[in-house]
């Protein structure tokens, strides 16, 4: 149904993509990467903002939600919001419920959930070790997953596990300590259970990082049993909901009654192939070549916290597949900084010519799956 109109919009999206890749490539002024960033991510709200949902779209559901927290006086709302476990969605449906526009919670939220994604890129920028080529790469990678669907449809899942990404980016590569960024995590959690789920390891991860000393151990410990009595005392409603959901997630999947789609799994399956190459690229181009130290321990801190998720994430694979692709759209956004860190390592043109014809490849077969059977196939602006 409507077969011109959805490749037409992915003729769109793909045209896009590869423009921006291809200026960002050919650009040797990182302040005009940055706005060509920036540009893409208005343009994908804007793309958000015509999107035409299907009736069994995440998005159809989501606007009544919308419409039930923006309606009536502030303290019906704000009870409706206290009432539930992801308080922060009520919030925010309601800010944008108030616009009095449908349209505008797919484009808001696409250009919300795109600038914490794009914020690592942007980041990466600051180091003059990276090259627009490294940034274009990433970029390609992480849009070739498809997740626009899931940006502008299922909105509140990707949105939270953006926000998280972005703040483990922080901690790893940029030296916040957790403190700072902790409003940031709760924001996330606040949103969906996926972002209860990875503030929870996050805080478990704190427990298990390499110190430097005794002092940083102590005061680990203790930053630890903080978080977990505060999560313990003023959380267990939270807990309460996220165990039930887990429980209802298992006992569907027990049961045969479990949401699954071939090809979304493929994808997810895709994304994690790419990360494990540059896993093994990252630790080849480690014991060949010397790097600064600081750089070295940033990359290993966030290598060391991904692989339990993907440990994980294959093991959900055979269990419950809502949680294995959900935990795989985050790691499909750490996978972007390992990309770029990975080809710092690279000395030799030739293997950095090699490692970039093969993600090219790669990536665009992943592409071309996602738009042509992935959920980014429904992506459509025109009844046609």
């Amino acid at each position: 149904m409507y077969v011109v109109g959805r490749l037409l919009s992915l003729i769109i999206y793909a045209i896009v993509l590869v423009a921006v890749c291809f200026i960002i490539t050919n650009s040797q002024n990182k302040k005009k990467i940055n706005r060509v960033l920036i540009l893409y991510i208005i343009i994908l709200g804007i793309m958000g903002y015509f999107f035409i949902p299907h009736t069994g779209a995440d998005l159809y559901r989501l606007l009544n939600t919308m419409k039930y927290y923006s309606n009536g006086d502030w303290s019906v709302i704000k009870n409706r919001i206290l009432e539930t476990s992801t308080s922060g969605t009520g919030l925010y449906f309601c800010l944008v419920g108030k616009l009095n526009n449908d349209h505008l919670l797919p484009a808001i939220s696409a250009i919300i959930t795109f600038s914490f994604c794009f914020y690592i890129l942007k980041s990466e920028l600051d180091d003059p070790d990276t090259k627009p080529m490294y940034i274009a790469l990433a970029l390609f990678a992480f849009m070739s997953r498809g997740l626009m669907m899931q940006i502008i449809s299922n909105i509140r899942t990707i949105m939270a596990l953006s926000i998280c990404a972005a703040c483990v980016y922080m901690e790893f590569y940029k030296n916040k300590k957790m403190i700072s960024v902790l409003p940031i995590y709760i924001m996330a959690a606040s949103l969906h259970v996926m972002g209860q789920v990875v503030f929870l390891y996050r805080i478990v991860f704190l427990m298990m990082e390499k110190a430097r000393n005794p002092i940083q151990i102590i005061f680990r410990l203790v930053c630890t049993g903080t978080l977990c009595s505060i999560v313990w005392i003023y959380g267990q409603k939270y807990l309460s909901a996220l165990f039930e959901k887990g429980d209802s997630y298992a006992t569907s999947a027990a049961t045969g009654n479990g949401y699954d789609y071939i090809w979304e799994r493929i994808l997810s399956v895709m994304s994690l192939l790419l990360l494990i190459y540059y896993l093994t690229k990252l630790f080849k181009y480690k014991k060949m070549n010397a790097c600064d130290n600081s750089n070295n321990e940033s990359v290993l801190n966030l290598v060391r916290y991904i692989c339990p998720l993907l440990f994980i994430d294959v093991i959900a694979f055979f269990i419950e597949f809502n949680f294995f692709q959900r935990l795989s759209w985050y790691i499909c956004i750490l996978t972007m900084p390992l990309m770029i860190s990975t080809f710092k390592l690279v000395n030799d043109e030739k293997e950095e010519e090699i490692l970039k014809e093969n993600t090219i490849a790669y990536c665009i077969l992943m592409l071309a799956l996602a738009c042509a059977r992935g959920d980014l196939c429904s992506l459509k602006f025109f009844e046609l």
